[in-house]
């Protein structure tokens, strides 16, 4: 089979990447949510509600920066693959040679490519599918965590609303 594109060393080095920064965010976020928990707490007890559904829109923001970076290594790859097929359809129609074949291996590595072409092809589209996939996962679960933190901030809302004006109808 032909050697590895370049790219590849490049997509496996934006995944690492990728996954380093998702790490960083669960981190940020649950420390956050720490913070606030132990601030909040102890000054208005009747929130516990309103921090529950903190924590879940905390948990469901988590997930969705992990699938978002899921979503952009499957695209990575896709254009990967893509240029690696265009490359090689390139080279076969222009009967031209890569410097890393011997002279007397062209013909037979010339003969392999159309199936290598078809492998990446496919390989294109099975990572752009799964990258849309994903990318609507990220959605759905965007679209629940801002209804999660908007009914979590209308009970935090209510709660501090009642606690703050009993002491003065008194």
């Amino acid at each position: 089979m032909p050697e590895k594109s370049p790219l590849s060393d490049a997509m496996l080095s934006l995944a690492r990447e990728h996954g380093i920064n998702a790490g960083r965010s669960i981190f940020l976020l649950n420390g956050s949510a720490a913070v606030s928990l132990i601030t909040i707490i102890d000054k208005y007890p009747s929130l516990i509600s309103s921090i529950l559904y903190f924590g879940a829109g905390a948990a469901f923001a988590t997930i969705i920066f992990a699938f978002g970076y899921i979503c952009q290594s499957y695209y990575n790859g896709e254009i990967i693959y893509s240029h690696e097929a265009e490359r090689h359809r390139t080279m076969l129609a222009q009967n031209k040679k890569p410097d890393y074949i011997a002279a007397g291996q062209w013909p037979e590595y010339s003969q392999k490519l159309p199936s290598y072409i078809q492998e990446c092809e496919k390989e294109s589209r099975k990572k752009r599918t799964r990258g849309i996939i994903f990318n609507y996962l990220a959605l759905f679960l965007f679209f629940a965590a801002l209804g999660v933190f908007t009914k979590g901030g209308y009970e935090a809302f209510s709660a501090v609303s009642a606690s703050v004006a009993s002491p003065l109808g008194q």
